[in-house]
């Protein structure tokens, strides 16, 4: 009997779909399973983004400033920023440290997202650019030199070392700071005078933030006065407050209202002058505290001879004006220049006085 034309082909074609069928229901099992395994190292990777920014963190980095930014951790440091990464990187298996862009240097794994970038701590909203007082300015007789140095409660031996120069000194230590009640046990032993350094906010808040427990213009009154007496407490002995960052804050009436009303009785505020629209000093006078402003930063431009500069600078304002607040920070350049300077200028008449003795 002869078969259909074409019924073999057909045959054929039946055959092979039935051999076929299993092939590719395991080609397909074998891409499902290949895209899920991609599936879970993506979740892997975004799960340990983090870790090493947690470790990190679990180390508890002393002397140094810890801002987050987006998914990378910084680390502003006074020490030299290869230094701090290399010593991370040794604590941390699997990092590895490469030079960054701007002197800093990044801490990183192959298999996470999260950096780690360690570099050289700058005063951030510092006021860089306001004009100085002392411009232009001949050199004038003895003053009175009032010379605070800000952010202290991070590094306690800069803090020590400077107590033995046997100079009057002032120290604002922030109340956020690692190290803030140890400084302020310090100091308090050695009678020198202590400062609250209140973060406020800046120009740039949030990208640029000043820390927890900061005085921010979103806040009520209530709220404001909250973060002042928090502030205060944390910083036990001090007799005054000097604001950190701030350049939003320090603009803002009602703000500067509220913390003028928050700071115990007999207190006084040194204005950090951040921004030339600073109301911190007409508000403080205007409900009866004692107060002053910074006349210079001293090193704005962290190099010895421009720090070096500075002082001079704020030495031969004191002369003019009988008396002058000087700004710095416990950064190794500055720290050089005050030990190296501060003596001579002591033993030539200068008179370096507690801020309490410049407020008015």
């Amino acid at each position: 009997m002869r078969r259909p034309a074409g019924g073999g082909s057909r045959a054929f074609r039946r055959v092979a779909l039935i051999l076929a069928l299993p092939l590719l229901v395991g080609l397909l099992y074998l891409g499902w399973q290949w895209s899920r395994k991609g599936s879970d190292q993506a979740t892997t990777t975004v799960a340990t983004a983090g870790s090493l920014i947690a470790d990190v963190e679990r180390e508890g980095i002393s002397d140094a400033r810890i801002v987050r930014a987006g998914n990378d951790l910084v680390i502003e440091t006074y020490e030299a920023p290869e230094t701090v990464a290399k010593r991370l990187q040794e604590r941390l298996p699997g990092s590895k440290v490469t030079r960054g862009v701007a002197g800093d240097f990044v801490l990183s794994r192959p298999e996470e997202k999260g950096t780690v970038r360690v570099r050289r701590f700058t005063p951030a909203d510092s006021g860089a650019g306001l004009e100085d007082s002392a411009a232009g300015l001949s050199v004038g007789g003895s003053g009175s030199v009032a010379i605070i140095l800000d952010d202290a409660g991070f590094d306690l031996r800069a803090v020590s070392d400077l107590l033995g120069l046997g100079v009057t000194l002032n120290f604002a230590i922030l109340p956020n700071a690692p190290h803030a009640g140890e400084a302020a046990e310090l100091l308090r032993h050695q009678n020198a005078e202590i400062l609250c350094h209140l973060p406020m906010e800046p120009v740039g808040f949030p990208s640029v933030s000043p820390g927890e427990g900061s005085v921010l213009t979103s806040m009520s009154g209530d709220e404001i006065q909250k973060a002042v007496r928090s502030a205060v407490e944390a910083v036990p002995g001090a007799v005054g407050v000097s604001n950190h960052m701030s350049s939003r804050a320090t603009a803002d009436r009602r703000v500067m209202t509220e913390v003028a009303a928050a700071l115990p009785p007999g207190w006084y505020f040194i204005d950090s002058r951040t921004t030339a629209d600073s109301l911190a000093g007409e508000i403080a006078r205007g409900v009866g505290l004692r107060t002053a402003a910074r006349d210079i930063f001293l090193d704005d431009t962290r190099t010895e001879d421009a720090i070096r500069a500075q002082l001079a600078a704020l030495v031969r304002l004191a002369g003019e004006k009988g008396s002058a607040v000087g700004v710095g920070h416990l950064a190794p350049e500055t720290l050089k220049v005050l030990r190296e300077d501060l003596p001579l200028y002591q033993q030539r008449g200068t008179r370096f006085v507690r801020a309490s003795d410049v407020v008015k």
